[in-house]
């Protein structure tokens, strides 16, 4: 705190203020307490602890204690993954896992190591910025040590340059490339991780030599420390797929490299932790490498109805325009209309599943005049903590439109009232091209299954 009380920054200080309330209060040392609007990454990063292997990390070793001492925790995937590989082998829970569809995600999840790039171009700034502000005051010495770390931050980034403008040649890098381990040692890009990684441990040595000299001695390092754990780990595991994705940040185009291990490598060892793994889904993906030879237990029961139905009607529309990113609104525009046309034909309770957020929110806005003229309730899904709440409005109006997104894909619980029509805008499988499908992909072949076969099973 002594290190930030002449900081003029407004936002700093309403950060320092919001800071001293919550250690005065907190009880759990969880950051989600805290009010995002005063949330400020470069200071709070100094103050949370996220390895657990650090002593200092006492929120942590509280949560844990705790959970020890417990015959029954309820807590989240994340929490469960990352305090199952801190468990001794001796007390080996049983875990009942709820939405358990949704448990390869938050596993690959665990699994992800990305470069921490960005911390190059912060150095490069700061020391860019020490050296225009403060080249008048400067030493002979702290002149030298400036212009020879700028230096060696420009060619760094000079080396980072080299290798986006060789990603971008011939269009090699569209969306994303993932490679297997064995391709990726291949690559070229295995061969410059392992020149970045050097370079950094160089520029390191070189600021440790000279640590007296420059008040920018305790930032840089924590910067470069940072970015060297992120390159080392990511030259740790055997068990991986290599990925290189296009990245919009800071108004820029950036590179960003990610290390996935094996989804079936991380649960292979989640599970030596546990005694027994009962998992609760009403839809579990065969199309996945992890859940594909799981069989129910319990099938649904399917309630035969006494109320006379009329014959179901399939609609299927043959004159859409094909999506692209010119002819979206046009598409939206389609997709509204016919909602509007299979509505006039049954009327009643409506549930329209959208493929994403972006065309949920369009359609809505396209959809509000016709449901005032008409006296519909129109309700749309904008984020799955709303999902209880807009069902429970659903069920009371009679004549209403629900837009969903999100979970509603997975199942749809209309508390017993009839939905009269169900509007699909997109099959509901994954874009194969997506960096997620293309591993998965990748480690279907290494099960010597067929991820089209699969998917349409």
């Amino acid at each position: 705190m002594s290190q930030l009380k002449n900081d003029k920054s407004p936002r700093v200080s309403l950060s320092v203020m919001g800071l001293v309330v919550w250690i005065t209060e907190t009880e759990t040392g969880d950051l989600s307490e805290c009010n995002q609007v005063l949330y400020q990454s470069s200071l709070w990063k100094d103050i949370c602890v996220k390895e657990n292997s650090k002593k200092e990390s006492l929120y942590w070793t509280k949560a844990v204690q705790s959970v020890q001492k417990s015959n029954i925790v309820v807590t989240n995937h994340a929490f469960l993954i990352h305090y199952a590989s801190t468990m001794s082998h001796q007390m080996k829970p049983i875990v009942l896992l709820d939405e358990v569809q949704q448990f390869e995600h938050s596993l690959e999840q665990y699994g992800t190591v990305s470069i921490k790039f960005s911390n190059l171009f912060l150095l490069q700034q700061l020391w860019s910025d020490y050296y225009l502000n403060s080249m008048t005051n400067f030493s002979k010495d702290e002149e030298h040590l400036s212009r020879t770390i700028n230096r060696k931050l420009l060619e760094i980034c000079d080396l980072y340059e080299t290798w986006f403008e060789e990603l971008n040649r011939g269009n090699y890098l569209k969306e994303s490339i993932v490679f297997t381990n064995e391709e990726w040692i291949e690559t070229i890009h295995h061969e410059m991780i392992r020149a970045f990684t050097k370079s950094i441990i160089q520029l390191m040595n070189y600021l440790q030599e000279n640590s007296g000299k420059t008040s920018l001695f305790e930032n840089s390092i924590q910067l470069l420390q940072e970015m060297k754990d992120s390159l080392l780990k990511f030259q740790e595991s055997n068990h991986s797929y290599f990925v290189i994705e296009r990245k919009d940040q800071y108004g820029q185009e950036m590179i960003e490299v990610l290390r996935v291990d094996s989804v079936t490598h991380v649960f292979n060892h989640f599970k030596k932790t546990i005694k027994k793994l009962i998992g609760i889904s009403a839809t579990i993906p065969t199309f996945t490498p992890l859940f594909y030879d799981l069989k129910a237990q319990e099938n649904l029961t399917i309630m035969d109805s006494k109320v006379n139905s009329h014959a179901h009607h399939i609609f299927i529309p043959n004159d859409l325009v094909s999506v692209t990113a010119a002819s979206s609104n046009q598409y939206h525009e389609q997709i509204a209309y016919c909602i509007q046309q299979i509505y006039e034909r049954n009327g009643g309770r409506m549930l329209v599943l959208m493929h994403s957020i972006e065309a949920l929110i369009a359609v809505e806005e396209l959809m509000v005049n016709y449901c005032k003229r008409n006296h519909i309730e129109l309700l749309a899904q904008k984020g799955s903590q709303l999902g209880r709440k807009i069902q429970r409005r659903f069920q009371e109006k009679s004549d209403s439109i629900l837009l969903g997104v999100y979970s509603f894909w997975e199942g749809f619980d209309s508390g017993g009232v009839s939905i009269d029509s169900l509007v699909i805008t997109k099959l509901p499988f994954p874009n194969p091209v997506t960096t997620h499908q293309q591993i998965v992909q990748l480690e279907m072949k290494e099960q010597n299954r067929s991820y089209f076969c699969s998917l349409f099973d």
